[in-house]
């Protein structure tokens, strides 16, 4: 399986109309894709502005072709009036040949990764349930420890994670272009049941479990959480999401 993830930044105020442009639009147009599993548009709870499009692909193939076509294109413009633009301008003339300044539009950030270890392909056939909540937990593992993250992921964090209450489903990814980088991406049932995981003690025994794997500067940190240095690129990134529309077509 392969997943792909587009960052983007909402323009202020037209969040509802993403949300509905991307079930009418997005969500009818991939589930006629050839190898397309599962899309879906999540919120960031960290990040108000920030939203992603997931989608799940039976291969890598399946996932790279569609991003080389012709309608992840369309699809993307058709977004843009959603989006926000960056503060950097260009000068261009306008149509009656006068210069002008615009704002050059914030494109979207896509990744690529390969699903290493899950539980199962998300299915939701008509809507996804009221208050679905996705959390990613992003890592850097350490040269040579890839191979025995995998396999703690597996045998430990897997299973006890599906176990929990609320935990629908799980993936560990790994990105396509950064061997390195891991992320690990949980399904709950709503944001209480994924807070009480993260607040409790389960958390930091997992993350703990596969501390000797993950990169030096982070190893470190884990002895030093008090006095810790500051945010490195090494460190473990917790993002939550509000899960607005997705359907599986597998």
């Amino acid at each position: 399986m392969y997943m792909r993830m587009v960052h983007m930044k909402v323009r202020e105020g037209k969040l509802e109309h993403l949300q509905r442009h991307y079930s009418q639009r997005v969500i009818p147009a991939l589930s006629k894709v050839d190898g397309c599993l599962y899309a879906g548009l999540m919120h960031s709870s960290n990040h108000q502005p920030q939203c992603i499009s997931m989608t799940l692909w039976s291969t890598e193939l399946d996932g790279l072709s569609f991003e080389g076509g012709g309608l992840f294109q369309v699809l993307l413009s058709e977004l843009r009036p959603f989006l926000s633009e960056s503060s950097e301008s260009r000068l261009q003339l306008s149509e009656d040949l006068t210069l002008e300044y615009v704002s050059v539009p914030e494109d979207p950030v896509v990744e690529h990764y390969s699903v290493e270890e899950s539980t199962e392909t998300p299915t939701f056939k008509d809507k996804v349930p009221q208050g679905l909540w996705l959390r990613i937990v992003a890592l850097k593992i350490a040269d040579g420890k890839l191979d025995e993250f995998k396999s703690i992921y597996r045998n430990t964090v897997l299973p006890t994670l599906r176990s929990l209450r609320g935990c629908r489903y799980v993936f560990l990814t790994q990105n396509a272009g950064r061997k390195n980088d891991v992320i690990s991406v949980t399904v709950w049932d709503s944001k209480q049941d994924a807070e009480t995981y993260e607040r409790g003690k389960m958390f930091p025994e997992l993350l703990n479990s596969t501390k000797h794997t993950l990169a030096g500067l982070f190893q470190w940190r884990l002895q030093n959480r008090e006095e810790g240095p500051t945010a490195t690129s090494e460190d473990p990134v917790v993002e939550s999401y509000d899960v607005l529309a997705g359907k599986s077509f597998a």
